[in-house]
C-alpha cells in the first residue's frame, strides 16, 4: 500500500544515479493506487541559468519540475479514477541554482515532502479533520427528566464558650472590662510643680513610707559630705579588688515594677544605697543590707509617668538625686526634705521627652531633648529660665559634659555620629560642632572620662566600642576600639558603657554573651574582668554603675531587679 509521507525508496534511489549519469529524465506518473515510471527524453536549456516554468492553471493536473545538474526531472501527478487527465504540456523552467552543499539526494527528498502534502490536500484529510473537530465541540443536549442540585447547608462554626463569654453550662457571663495597656507615650504628665515623697510613695504602709525615709535621711547626714575622687587609686589594686568581688541570692531583689532604664549608687561610705528608674517613672531605692524581712529594705516612688532615662545624684550633696523622664521633666529627689522638686519641663503643647543630662556644675544640669535641642538650665531657678541651643536635627540620646572644661559637651544621636560643642561659640542658626565622630549607626552613649576628660567612650549600635583620646581637642584620634554585639534588642533596655568614676582608663558595660555577664575592660578596649554567676545573674544586665570610691558593681535588668556584686 502506498504510504504519501514515504520519502525515498529504491526507485528513488536508481532516479538519483541516473540524473548523475546524464541519464533521460525520468518521469514519475502518480496514481491514486499506484505509481507509474516512464521515460522521456532529457530536455536541456538553452542557458541553464535563464529557463523558466510556466505552471498549469488546472487544479486537476499539477506538474512539479526540478532541476538537478542541468537536467529536468519532471514528476507528473495522475489524476486519480474518475477524473480526466489533463493533456500533458512541455515546461520549461528556469530554477536558480542551489546551494552546491545541498546534494541531489537531499533535494529529491524535500520535493517528495511537498507532493506528499498536495496530494493530502487534494484528498480533503484536513478539512475532514476541521469538520471532526467542529462536531466534537458541540455539546449535547441533555434529555429526560432534570434534577436540580442542592445546596449544601452551611454548619455554624464552634465558639468557645470563654470567648462568648459564657460559662460552662452556657450562662452568659456579665460583660469584662475593657482592657488598659500601659503605653508609656500615652500616659499622662504629673502636675507641674512639687510632689511630697508620701504622695509619690507606690505601696501601701502603715506609716505612709515615714521610716523608710527616716532612714533615708540617716543615710545621708552620715555622708552629707562624700569623699573626692581620688586619682591616687592605682590601676592595679583596683582590678586586684574586683576579683575578689561576689554575688549571692540576698544581693538579688525586684526593686521596680518593669524594665530598668538608668541606675546610680549613692556614695555613702558606710552603707549601700542602690537606684532604679524603669519604664513606667518610678524610682526604687534599696538597702542593699537591710534586715527588713518585709519590703527586704526597697521603697518605690513614682514622681514620673514616663521612664526614667536618668539618675545622678548631685555634685558632692548626695542629699539629692537628679532624674530626667519621656514626660519631659526633670526632678530633684531632696531626701531631707522629702519632696520631688521640678528642675525642668519641656512645653506642655508637644511634650518633648527628656533623654539625657549631665552637670555643668554643681547648680547647672545640660539637658538633652527630643528634638535636638540642647538647654542648660540653672537649678535654683524657675524651670522656664534656661538658655536653649538647636543643635541636632535628630534627638540627643547622651548628654556629656568635661570636666575639666565644662564649655565642651559631648552629645549622640541617631544618625550615627557623636558631636563635641563649645558652648562659648554655638550659634542658634546653622550651629557647627567642634569635632564629629562617625560610628556609621545610632550611638547609644558618649562619655567623658571623669578624673581629667582626655578620653571619650563611644557606644553605638555598629557593634563597636570606641575609646578616643581627646587630650587635643584640634587632634582627636582612636585609642582603642572593639567589636561588642551591641543589638540588645526591643524588649531590652540599649547597652551603655559607664566609666569606672575612679579612673581615666576602666569602664563597665553589658553583654549578650552566655552565660549571663558583666565585662570591665581598659581604656584599650581590653577585657580586665568578667564578673559571672549562672545562679543569680541569669538575665542580661544592660544597665550598670560603679560605686564612687567602694568596689561595688550594680546591675539592672528588663524586670526590675538589681545584682549587686561586692
Amino acid at each position: 500500500m502506498f504510504d504519501p509521507f514515504t520519502t525515498c525508496n529504491s526507485k528513488d534511489h536508481q532516479e538519483d544515479e541516473m540524473v548523475k549519469r546524464n541519464a533521460p529524465v525520468t518521469t514519475i506518473t502518480r496514481s491514486s493506487k499506484r505509481l507509474k515510471v516512464t521515460q522521456e527524453s532529457v530536455v536541456h536549456d538553452h542557458n541553464p541559468g535563464d529557463t523558466k516554468i510556466h505552471l498549469p492553471q488546472d487544479e486537476e493536473d499539477k506538474i512539479l519540475a526540478k532541476k538537478s545538474d542541468g537536467k529536468l526531472l519532471m514528476i507528473k501527478e495522475e489524476a486519480s479514477p474518475g477524473k480526466q487527465e489533463a493533456p500533458s504540456e512541455n515546461v520549461h523552467s528556469d530554477i536558480e541554482d542551489e546551494s552546491e552543499d545541498v546534494s541531489a539526494y537531499e533535494k529529491k527528498r524535500l520535493q517528495n515532502i511537498q507532493d506528499n502534502k498536495t496530494f493530502l490536500l487534494e484528498l480533503g484529510i484536513f478539512q475532514a479533520k476541521e469538520e471532526l473537530q467542529t462536531l466534537s465541540t458541540k455539546k449535547k443536549k441533555s434529555t429526560g427528566i432534570f434534577t436540580k442540585k442542592k445546596k449544601p447547608e452551611l454548619i455554624p462554626c464552634r465558639v468557645s464558650l470563654r470567648i462568648a463569654n459564657k460559662a460552662p453550662e452556657g450562662i452568659q457571663l456579665p460583660s469584662k472590662p475593657e482592657p488598659t495597656y500601659g503605653n508609656y507615650h500615652f500616659q499622662p504628665r504629673k502636675p507641674s510643680g512639687l510632689i511630697t515623697m508620701s504622695d509619690a510613695l507606690k505601696f501601701d504602709s502603715e506609716d505612709n513610707g515615714a521610716a523608710y525615709l527616716s532612714h533615708m535621711q540617716t543615710i545621708a547626714r552620715s555622708d552629707s559630705s562624700a569623699k573626692s575622687i581620688s586619682t591616687s587609686t592605682s590601676y592595679d589594686s583596683i582590678v586586684k579588688s574586683m576579683k575578689k568581688m561576689k554575688i549571692n541570692e540576698k544581693q538579688v531583689t525586684k526593686v521596680v515594677s518593669s524594665r530598668i532604664f538608668s541606675v546610680a549608687i549613692h556614695p555613702s561610705q558606710t552603707k549601700v544605697l542602690a537606684v532604679a528608674g524603669d519604664k513606667g517613672g518610678q524610682i526604687g531605692f534599696w538597702d542593699v543590707e537591710s534586715t527588713d524581712e518585709k519590703n527586704n529594705g526597697v521603697c518605690i516612688y513614682e514622681p514620673h509617668s514616663r521612664p526614667v532615662t536618668c539618675l545622678k545624684f548631685g555634685i558632692n550633696d548626695p542629699q539629692r538625686v537628679f532624674s530626667s523622664s519621656y514626660d519631659g521633666t526633670v526632678r530633684c529627689c531632696h531626701i531631707e526634705n522629702g519632696v520631688f522638686n521640678e528642675v525642668f519641663r519641656t512645653s506642655d503643647e508637644y511634650e518633648e521627652r527628656c533623654l539625657a543630662f549631665d552637670f555643668v556644675d554643681r547648680h547647672s544640669l545640660a539637658v538633652g531633648i527630643e528634638d535636638g535641642s540642647l538647654v542648660i538650665q540653672d537649678t535654683r531657678t524657675l524651670p522656664g529660665a534656661s538658655i536653649s541651643y538647636d543643635v541636632q536635627d535628630s534627638p540627643i540620646k547622651c548628654v556629656s559634659v568635661h570636666p575639666m572644661k565644662s564649655c565642651y559637651i559631648c552629645t549622640s544621636s541617631r544618625n550615627g555620629n557623636a558631636y563635641l560643642w563649645d558652648t562659648r561659640n554655638i550659634k542658634n542658626k546653622n550651629p557647627k560642632p567642634l569635632l564629629t565622630f562617625p560610628c556609621g549607626r545610632a550611638v547609644s552613649s558618649a562619655h567623658f572620662s571623669p578624673v581629667t576628660g582626655q578620653s571619650l567612650l563611644i557606644t553605638s549600635l555598629d557593634d563597636r566600642l570606641r575609646v578616643a583620646d581627646t587630650s587635643n581637642m584640634e587632634e582627636v584620634k582612636l585609642r582603642g576600639s572593639i567589636r561588642h554585639d551591641n543589638h540588645t534588642g526591643r524588649w531590652l533596655t540599649p547597652f551603655r558603657a559607664e566609666w569606672h568614676p575612679m579612673r581615666d582608663d576602666l569602664f563597665v558595660v553589658g553583654s549578650m554573651a552566655r552565660p549571663r555577664q558583666i565585662d570591665i575592660y581598659n581604656d584599650k578596649c581590653e577585657v580586665v574582668k568578667t564578673f559571672q554567676d549562672p545562679e543569680n545573674l541569669a538575665s542580661v544586665s544592660s544597665i550598670n554603675a560603679l560605686h564612687p570610691s567602694r568596689n561595688i558593681l550594680v546591675g539592672g535588668n528588663a524586670s526590675g531587679k538589681l545584682f549587686v556584686f561586692m
